[in-house]
């Protein structure tokens, strides 16, 4: 009897990365060689929007296919109407090996399994098991592990770990951890990673910090009428360039930092990519990159998230299918038509 051959999806879920924070969505200044070759084989999607420019809606929105007016929650609270299980648990139940490592940001359970066989959490502000890493590392004394917040949100900040116990490298070792354990030949293989950064505070480890120093970049939008009043409805002000004191020479590093974060989160790719070709397993698996939302990063003189403006709305979405040919697609999607298709 002829076997069948066993079919594996990877998800790579960034947080607060923006559609042009990939170099193969136009962006000639950023590094990110492992998202790029991803690209070069995937659907890629010029017109996907977060359902929700907030952490936990668009999540949850992703998580159960249903936009946030479906599930009650609009905002980072944990209440919410929305009562079933969610794709994640799907796939499990139809034999998958499944594992989430990182961030799922899902705030009524932020340690449970989430659906998931397994779980390496690393929540910010939370005492998950990267938490117990570093308080049982040589750096069990940092306390900013994830970068300084409150007045530091949007200062850009060298991390305190060096580059082995950042939070990203965790990721991607626990990532690593997993893939090496299984058995593709026995299993059909489900992996969540899910990156912290480019979230703020933008705090990438030294010297990943120093790789956009002479970064010129794509010049952030400057609307025809510069009084922000113009567009209060729309923008969320409580993160305005000059209610926070941001410079443009603030800004150009603040950006050069979000621009480094993202880059050494790509290495991290670049090792999970490399694994699953060690493994057998490329060319039979099906790999999506997205993210929840975006950042403005200085666009209208706003930094951070929650307007549907293009900065903050738009997200990068990369489908490979193995046997598909690569194209590029214009059609509207949102991280709503994620469970329908993969379930499909």
């Amino acid at each position: 009897m002829e076997t069948q051959m066993k079919k594996h999806i990877l998800v790579i879920f960034f947080d607060q990365l923006r559609y042009d924070g990939i170099g193969a969505n136009g962006n000639p200044y950023i590094i990110t060689p492992a998202l790029d070759s991803i690209a070069a084989e995937s659907q890629r999607f010029t017109r996907c929007m977060t359902p929700s420019p907030v952490c936990v809606p668009a999540r949850l929105s992703m998580m159960s296919g249903q936009y946030p007016a479906r599930t009650g929650n609009s905002n980072n609270n944990p209440e919410l109407g929305y009562k079933g299980k969610g794709f994640y648990s799907s796939i499990t139940e139809a034999g998958y090996d499944s594992c989430n490592v990182g961030k799922m940001h899902y705030v009524w359970d932020k340690l449970g399994n989430l659906g998931f066989k397994k779980r390496h959490v690393q929540e910010p502000c939370a005492k998950d098991e990267y938490y117990e890493f570093i308080r049982n590392s040589p750096y069990k004394d940092v306390f900013d592990f994830d970068g300084q917040r409150s007045e530091m949100y949007y200062v850009p900040q060298v991390s305190q770990l060096p580059q082995e116990y950042h939070p990203t490298n965790w990721v991607g070792e626990r990532s690593l951890d997993f893939l090496e354990g299984c058995d593709p030949e026995e299993d059909n293989i489900f992996m969540f990673t899910s990156i912290f950064h480019p979230h703020p505070p933008f705090s990438p480890p030294s010297p990943w910090n120093k790789i956009y120093r002479d970064y010129e970049g794509i010049e952030p939008v400057r609307p025809k009428n510069p009084d922000p009043l113009t567009f209060e409805k729309i923008l969320y002000d409580r993160f305005r360039m000059d209610r926070l004191g941001i410079s443009e020479i603030d800004l150009k590093r603040l950006r050069n930092f979000y621009y480094a974060c993202i880059s050494f989160a790509d290495y991290q790719v670049s090792r999970i990519i490399a694994k699953l070709k060690e493994k057998g397993m490329y060319d039979d698996t099906l790999i999506v990159v997205t993210s929840d939302h975006g950042d403005m990063l200085g666009d209208y003189r706003v930094v951070g998230k929650r307007t549907m403006f293009n900065g903050a709305c738009r997200i990068p979405m990369l489908i490979r299918v193995p046997g598909m040919e690569p194209s590029v697609r214009h059609d509207p999607c949102s991280l709503v038509d994620l469970a329908p298709t993969l379930l499909s």
